[in-house]
Formats: C-alpha cells, structure tokens, sequence
C-alpha cells in the first residue's frame, strides 16, 4: 500500500489527519477485496497510522513491524522546517531534482538497473508530493492523537536505525524506542547500524529478522 502521494498513487490536497489517512488505506484495500487480520510493515511516520490502527481496529491486526518508526514521543522534541519544506515541494514541483545526483535520491547500491529507472522516475515525479508537506505540518498535532502502547495481543517488532537521517544523534534516537518497549512485553526492539531508510542497506537482514520473528509469534 502506498498512501496518497507517495509511489504510484495520485497526489491529494485532502486532510492528512491521521484518521482520515487510516480511512483511505482501509477502503483500498476493502476495494481490492483483501481482508484482514494483516501484518502491518511500516516506515517512518507512517508509525502513526499503525498505532491508529491497532487501537481503533485491533480485529484488523494480526502482528506490527515497525521500520525505525518515528515514535509519538519523538515529536515532541522535533523542530519542524516549514521552509525547507516548502523549498523542497516547489523544487520537486519544477524539477529540479533533475540536476541532483542520482546518489542525492536512490540509496540502494544493489538496485539493478531496471530498478534504477524505476525509481528515478518515480523520484523525478514527486519527491515531495502535497500530500506529503502536508503530512509533514500535520505530523505533530497527529502524532498526539494516537496511542502510545499497543495492544497486548499483538505481537510487535521495531527495527530501529542508528539515527542517521533522522536529525536526532543515535543514542537519542534509540531511546525512543527503548522507552516505547519498556513494560510492554509483546514489543521487541532490534537495533541495527543503518540509516533511517534501512530497507535501502540491509533489506536481507531485515527480512530475515522479520520472518524469524513471525514464525515465533
């Protein structure tokens, strides 16, 4: 699944409530005719519309994997850019992308070059999309709207990153999570030494991290 915005889906100038987020993607996939329980992976803030989602759906939810979430908590001592970002959406917007370094956009060395192109055109088409800038100065007000423990019955893995991209030093960074897991012992934390994005570094071991963690719970 790919929110509005991001990927192949359309762009959207709707609310990026974190509810209204979680609607979308349940209707999709309504409308693609899969039902739950699902096992939820995700990325980043996308954190929020997981915790949104286990606590108002619980039914719908079988286990969370969590790649290095950016957790309730962090956004409380996150400094929002509103000018970069906006810098950001209007350079996507005209292209500037164009002139960066395909290093700048794609962080994957093992890509292959189909893949490559793949990625540069969906780079080259929005990068940072409206639904994104708005997401991103939404993301505090949402990030108080949702729970900060997770159902008992749901077994939960969180691979956190050692902060980089992240604008917090690593220590601070895997605090969050280690806090988050304390006294919830369905959570397991896995600390692994990559950037933010690491899918794009160590997806083998993410994978099989993942699987041994599904076959145990």
């Amino acid at each position: 699944m790919e929110r509005a915005g991001y990927g192949y889906s359309e762009d959207s100038n709707q609310s990026r409530d974190v509810m209204e987020v979680l609607s979308e993607t349940r209707q999709a996939l309504s409308q693609a005719n899969l039902s739950g329980p699902f096992i939820i992976i995700s990325h980043s803030m996308a954190s929020l519309e997981s915790l949104a989602w286990q606590e108002k759906y619980p039914d719908e939810v079988k286990a969370l994997i969590g790649l290095d979430w950016a957790l309730p908590s962090s956004y409380e001592d996150l400094k929002n850019n509103q000018a970069l970002l906006t810098v950001a959406f209007w350079s996507s917007k005209i292209g500037l992308l164009r002139y960066f370094p395909e290093s700048f956009y794609i962080k994957n060395p093992t890509l292959i070059e189909s893949e490559r192109k793949q990625y540069k055109n969906l780079a080259y088409k929005q990068l940072m999309s409206q639904a994104m800038l708005h997401e991103s100065q939404t993301v505090k007000e949402n990030a108080k709207k949702v729970p900060s423990r997770i159902n008992q019955k749901i077994p939960t893995l969180l691979l956190v990153s050692n902060g980089q991209d992240t604008s917090f030093s690593q220590s601070e960074w895997q605090r969050y999570a280690e806090k988050f897991a304390s006294e919830q012992s369905n959570v397991k934390v896995i600390y692994m030494d990559a950037p933010h994005d690491l899918y794009h570094y160590q997806s083998d071991a993410i994978v099989s991290r993942i699987k041994e963690f599904l076959e145990n719970n």
